[in-house]
């Protein structure tokens, strides 16, 4: 058998008031995309996670700002006012690799990404213990 991942995900974002849930043009539209590798599917931690999400055509995507992003019980933040970001996380303390990411959004097509890769310190390159991702099997405080 080999090991895979596997990450359902589910967004939390604002309520909205009365039936239609509306949101005043003057409030930010903040929102959480959260994603677990599911034990219950999983036998292996997640060296590569690539997360996208289609924004309604009717927001502006160049008001579009990037916030935290979490897994492992760490929280990161992105610096303020951000639409892309790019970095390499030294994890190597409490996980034993890097973790690069990218994040942003294609104004072309109204779409926010993020993409996770798990490094190897010692060799440059996607970890090959299955169980050195940088998303646990069960870790469920990841959140983008």
């Amino acid at each position: 058998m080999q090991d895979v991942a596997c990450d359902p995900n589910d967004i939390i974002g604002p309520d909205g008031f009365g039936e239609e849930k509306w949101i005043p043009k003057s409030e930010n539209m903040e929102f959480t995309i959260r994603c677990e590798n599911a034990e219950s599917l999983a036998t292996a931690n997640a060296n590569s996670v690539h997360i996208t999400q289609l924004l309604d055509p009717d927001l502006n995507p160049n008001s579009f700002r990037l916030g935290s992003f979490g897994f492992a019980n760490m929280t990161f933040n992105v610096p303020a006012n951000r639409a892309f970001y790019s970095t390499r996380l030294d994890v190597r303390d409490s996980l034993g690799i890097y973790v690069d990411v990218v994040a942003g959004i294609n104004v072309n097509t109204n779409e926010i990404f993020w993409d996770f890769s798990s490094v190897d310190p010692t060799t440059g390159q996607p970890p090959t213990n299955p169980f050195a991702g940088f998303l646990a099997i069960n870790d469920i405080d990841a959140s983008w």
